[in-house]
Protein backbone atom coordinates (compact mmCIF):
# COMPACT_ATOMS: atom_id res chain seq x y z
CA UNK A 1 0.00 0.00 0.00
CA UNK A 2 1.22 3.48 -0.78
CA UNK A 3 2.11 5.95 1.92
CA UNK A 4 1.03 9.55 1.62
CA UNK A 5 1.43 12.66 3.68
CA UNK A 6 -1.95 13.78 2.37
CA UNK A 7 -1.69 17.52 2.93
CA UNK A 8 -4.92 17.77 1.05
CA UNK A 9 -5.96 21.32 1.16
CA UNK A 10 -5.88 22.90 -1.55
CA UNK A 11 -4.58 23.74 -4.98
CA UNK A 12 -6.74 26.20 -6.84
CA UNK A 13 -7.68 25.84 -10.46
CA UNK A 14 -8.45 29.43 -11.26
CA UNK A 15 -10.34 29.58 -14.51
CA UNK A 16 -12.67 32.22 -13.23
CA UNK A 17 -11.69 35.25 -15.26
CA UNK A 18 -14.56 37.05 -16.89
CA UNK A 19 -15.52 35.68 -20.27
CA UNK A 20 -14.55 32.06 -19.64
CA UNK A 21 -16.78 29.60 -21.45
CA UNK A 22 -18.78 27.10 -19.42
CA UNK A 23 -16.73 24.16 -20.69
CA UNK A 24 -13.61 25.80 -19.25
CA UNK A 25 -14.69 24.61 -15.85
CA UNK A 26 -13.48 26.43 -12.75
CA UNK A 27 -13.16 24.54 -9.52
CA UNK A 28 -10.96 23.99 -6.52
CA UNK A 29 -9.43 20.55 -6.25
CA UNK A 30 -7.70 19.54 -3.02
CA UNK A 31 -5.84 16.57 -4.48
CA UNK A 32 -2.56 18.43 -4.73
CA UNK A 33 -0.74 19.56 -1.61
CA UNK A 34 -0.15 23.22 -0.87
CA UNK A 35 1.91 23.42 2.28
CA UNK A 36 2.26 27.17 2.00
CA UNK A 37 -1.49 27.62 2.42
CA UNK A 38 -1.37 25.72 5.70
CA UNK A 39 2.12 26.41 6.94
CA UNK A 40 2.89 25.10 10.40
CA UNK A 41 2.99 27.58 13.25
CA UNK A 42 6.04 27.60 15.50
CA UNK A 43 8.56 26.94 12.76
CA UNK A 44 11.35 27.63 15.22
CA UNK A 45 10.68 24.16 16.64
CA UNK A 46 11.64 22.50 13.37
CA UNK A 47 15.20 21.65 14.24
CA UNK A 48 17.42 20.06 11.67
CA UNK A 49 17.30 16.74 13.51
CA UNK A 50 13.51 16.74 13.59
CA UNK A 51 13.31 17.58 9.90
CA UNK A 52 15.81 14.85 9.05
CA UNK A 53 13.89 12.26 11.08
CA UNK A 54 10.62 13.38 9.50
CA UNK A 55 12.00 12.99 6.00
CA UNK A 56 13.47 9.58 6.82
CA UNK A 57 10.09 8.53 8.18
CA UNK A 58 8.36 9.57 4.98
CA UNK A 59 10.77 7.47 2.94
CA UNK A 60 10.18 4.47 5.21
CA UNK A 61 6.44 4.95 4.91
CA UNK A 62 6.61 5.15 1.14
CA UNK A 63 8.51 1.85 1.19
CA UNK A 64 5.79 0.26 3.33
CA UNK A 65 8.04 0.05 6.40
CA UNK A 66 5.41 1.44 8.72
CA UNK A 67 6.91 0.34 12.04
CA UNK A 68 10.16 2.07 11.17
CA UNK A 69 8.25 5.15 10.03
CA UNK A 70 6.34 5.28 13.32
CA UNK A 71 9.54 5.02 15.35
CA UNK A 72 11.19 7.85 13.41
CA UNK A 73 8.12 10.07 13.61
CA UNK A 74 7.93 9.58 17.38
CA UNK A 75 11.58 10.62 17.62
CA UNK A 76 10.86 13.74 15.60
CA UNK A 77 7.92 14.54 17.88
CA UNK A 78 10.10 14.21 20.96
CA UNK A 79 12.54 16.73 19.52
CA UNK A 80 9.92 19.16 18.20
CA UNK A 81 6.66 18.53 20.11
CA UNK A 82 5.00 21.71 18.84
CA UNK A 83 5.60 20.90 15.17
CA UNK A 84 2.39 19.43 13.80
CA UNK A 85 3.72 17.76 10.66
CA UNK A 86 5.27 14.61 12.23
CA UNK A 87 2.09 14.03 14.24
CA UNK A 88 0.02 14.50 11.09
CA UNK A 89 2.02 11.82 9.29
CA UNK A 90 2.00 9.59 12.36
CA UNK A 91 -1.79 9.71 12.42
CA UNK A 92 -2.02 8.70 8.79
CA UNK A 93 0.50 5.91 9.27
CA UNK A 94 -1.67 4.47 12.06
CA UNK A 95 -4.59 4.69 9.67
CA UNK A 96 -2.62 2.65 7.14
CA UNK A 97 -1.91 -0.10 9.68
CA UNK A 98 -5.61 -0.37 10.53
CA UNK A 99 -5.56 1.46 13.86
CA UNK A 100 -8.17 4.20 13.34
CA UNK A 101 -8.61 4.82 17.08
CA UNK A 102 -4.95 5.70 17.47
CA UNK A 103 -5.06 7.74 14.26
CA UNK A 104 -8.03 9.73 15.55
CA UNK A 105 -6.30 10.44 18.86
CA UNK A 106 -3.24 11.81 17.06
CA UNK A 107 -5.28 13.81 14.54
CA UNK A 108 -6.94 15.46 17.54
CA UNK A 109 -3.51 16.38 18.85
CA UNK A 110 -2.69 17.97 15.51
CA UNK A 111 -5.95 19.90 15.61
CA UNK A 112 -5.06 21.21 19.06
CA UNK A 113 -1.66 22.33 17.81
CA UNK A 114 -3.13 23.90 14.67
CA UNK A 115 -6.71 25.01 15.48
CA UNK A 116 -6.85 27.13 12.32
CA UNK A 117 -6.42 24.06 10.19
CA UNK A 118 -3.60 21.83 9.06
CA UNK A 119 -4.13 20.15 5.69
CA UNK A 120 -6.86 17.45 6.04
CA UNK A 121 -6.79 17.21 9.84
CA UNK A 122 -10.29 18.54 10.48
CA UNK A 123 -11.73 16.28 7.78
CA UNK A 124 -9.95 13.31 9.35
CA UNK A 125 -11.28 14.08 12.83
CA UNK A 126 -14.82 14.64 11.54
CA UNK A 127 -14.78 11.39 9.57
CA UNK A 128 -13.05 9.14 12.09
CA UNK A 129 -15.24 10.31 14.96
CA UNK A 130 -18.26 9.21 12.96
CA UNK A 131 -16.64 5.92 12.09
CA UNK A 132 -16.05 5.34 15.81
CA UNK A 133 -19.75 6.00 16.47
CA UNK A 134 -20.63 3.61 13.60
CA UNK A 135 -22.35 6.42 11.73
CA UNK A 136 -19.96 5.67 8.86
CA UNK A 137 -18.59 2.26 7.91
CA UNK A 138 -15.12 1.56 9.24
CA UNK A 139 -12.41 2.36 6.72
CA UNK A 140 -14.44 5.03 4.92
CA UNK A 141 -11.96 7.85 5.50
CA UNK A 142 -9.02 5.69 4.48
CA UNK A 143 -10.85 4.77 1.27
CA UNK A 144 -11.47 8.45 0.69
CA UNK A 145 -7.77 9.25 1.03
CA UNK A 146 -6.97 6.58 -1.56
CA UNK A 147 -8.72 8.67 -4.21
CA UNK A 148 -5.45 10.57 -4.48
CA UNK A 149 -3.93 7.77 -6.56
CA UNK A 150 -6.73 7.20 -9.04
CA UNK A 151 -5.25 7.60 -12.51
CA UNK A 152 -8.33 8.83 -14.33
CA UNK A 153 -11.38 10.91 -13.54
CA UNK A 154 -13.58 8.03 -14.67
CA UNK A 155 -12.13 5.58 -12.18
CA UNK A 156 -12.09 8.23 -9.48
CA UNK A 157 -15.76 8.98 -10.05
CA UNK A 158 -16.59 5.29 -9.75
CA UNK A 159 -14.85 5.18 -6.36
CA UNK A 160 -16.59 8.38 -5.28
CA UNK A 161 -19.98 6.95 -6.19
CA UNK A 162 -19.17 3.86 -4.14
CA UNK A 163 -18.31 6.04 -1.15
CA UNK A 164 -21.63 7.86 -1.51
CA UNK A 165 -23.51 4.57 -1.82
CA UNK A 166 -21.89 3.28 1.37
CA UNK A 167 -22.30 6.56 3.27
CA UNK A 168 -24.73 9.00 1.60
CA UNK A 169 -24.08 11.63 4.28
CA UNK A 170 -20.30 11.62 3.82
CA UNK A 171 -19.83 15.27 2.81
CA UNK A 172 -16.25 14.99 1.42
CA UNK A 173 -17.44 12.51 -1.21
CA UNK A 174 -20.05 14.98 -2.47
CA UNK A 175 -17.28 17.56 -2.80
CA UNK A 176 -15.29 15.14 -4.94
CA UNK A 177 -18.34 14.28 -7.05
CA UNK A 178 -18.97 17.97 -7.65
CA UNK A 179 -15.38 18.59 -8.70
CA UNK A 180 -15.66 15.78 -11.25
CA UNK A 181 -18.95 17.11 -12.67
CA UNK A 182 -18.89 19.37 -15.72
CA UNK A 183 -22.52 20.53 -15.67
CA UNK A 184 -22.63 23.57 -13.41
CA UNK A 185 -26.20 23.09 -12.19
CA UNK A 186 -25.47 19.49 -11.25
CA UNK A 187 -22.26 20.54 -9.59
CA UNK A 188 -24.03 23.11 -7.43
CA UNK A 189 -26.60 20.47 -6.48
CA UNK A 190 -23.85 18.10 -5.32
CA UNK A 191 -22.12 20.89 -3.42
CA UNK A 192 -25.37 21.72 -1.66
CA UNK A 193 -25.80 18.06 -0.75
CA UNK A 194 -22.39 18.08 0.86
CA UNK A 195 -23.17 21.27 2.76
CA UNK A 196 -26.40 19.77 4.08
CA UNK A 197 -24.47 17.16 6.08
CA UNK A 198 -22.80 19.61 8.48
CA UNK A 199 -19.24 19.03 7.21
CA UNK A 200 -16.01 19.90 8.95
CA UNK A 201 -14.60 23.39 8.47
CA UNK A 202 -12.10 22.31 5.80
CA UNK A 203 -14.67 20.50 3.68
CA UNK A 204 -17.23 23.25 4.21
CA UNK A 205 -14.78 25.81 2.90
CA UNK A 206 -14.02 23.73 -0.19
CA UNK A 207 -17.72 23.18 -0.88
CA UNK A 208 -18.58 26.86 -0.61
CA UNK A 209 -15.58 28.04 -2.63
CA UNK A 210 -16.45 25.64 -5.44
CA UNK A 211 -20.07 26.77 -5.29
CA UNK A 212 -19.00 30.40 -5.57
CA UNK A 213 -16.88 29.62 -8.62
CA UNK A 214 -19.74 27.74 -10.28
CA UNK A 215 -22.12 30.63 -9.58
CA UNK A 216 -19.65 33.05 -11.09
CA UNK A 217 -19.53 31.01 -14.28
CA UNK A 218 -23.32 31.11 -14.39
CA UNK A 219 -23.20 34.89 -14.24
CA UNK A 220 -24.35 35.10 -10.63
CA UNK A 221 -21.45 37.25 -9.51
CA UNK A 222 -23.16 38.90 -6.55
CA UNK A 223 -24.06 35.55 -4.98
CA UNK A 224 -20.53 34.29 -5.56
CA UNK A 225 -19.04 37.35 -3.89
CA UNK A 226 -21.34 37.00 -0.90
CA UNK A 227 -20.33 33.38 -0.36
CA UNK A 228 -16.63 34.17 -0.49
CA UNK A 229 -16.93 37.21 1.74
CA UNK A 230 -18.85 35.07 4.20
CA UNK A 231 -16.00 32.56 4.33
CA UNK A 232 -13.42 35.32 4.78
CA UNK A 233 -15.24 36.77 7.80
CA UNK A 234 -16.38 33.47 9.33
CA UNK A 235 -14.35 32.82 12.50
CA UNK A 236 -14.78 29.07 11.92
CA UNK A 237 -13.03 29.19 8.54
CA UNK A 238 -9.59 27.64 8.40
CA UNK A 239 -6.51 29.69 7.58
CA UNK A 240 -6.32 28.05 4.15
CA UNK A 241 -10.00 28.71 3.43
CA UNK A 242 -9.63 32.40 4.20
CA UNK A 243 -6.50 32.71 2.06
CA UNK A 244 -8.00 30.86 -0.90
CA UNK A 245 -11.30 32.74 -0.67
CA UNK A 246 -9.41 36.02 -0.84
CA UNK A 247 -7.48 34.83 -3.89
CA UNK A 248 -10.61 33.63 -5.67
CA UNK A 249 -12.54 36.80 -4.86
CA UNK A 250 -9.72 38.91 -6.24
CA UNK A 251 -9.54 36.80 -9.42
CA UNK A 252 -13.28 37.30 -10.02
CA UNK A 253 -13.12 41.06 -10.09
CA UNK A 254 -13.25 42.74 -13.53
Amino acid sequence: MKFSILPAIAAVVLLTACGKKENQVARIDDDQPSESSSAPVGSEMMTQDAKRLHQEARLKGQAGEYDAAIALLNQAIQIAPDWAYPRYDLAFTHLLINDPAKALAIYRQVDELEPQGFFATKTAVWSLEREAKEEFPRGLFLSYTMLEWEQSNESKLQKVNTLIKNAPNFAPAWKEKAILTENLDDRINYLNRGLSYNPDAETKGMLIMNKAMALQLLGRQKEANQLLQGLITDPQSTRATVSLSQQILKSMQP
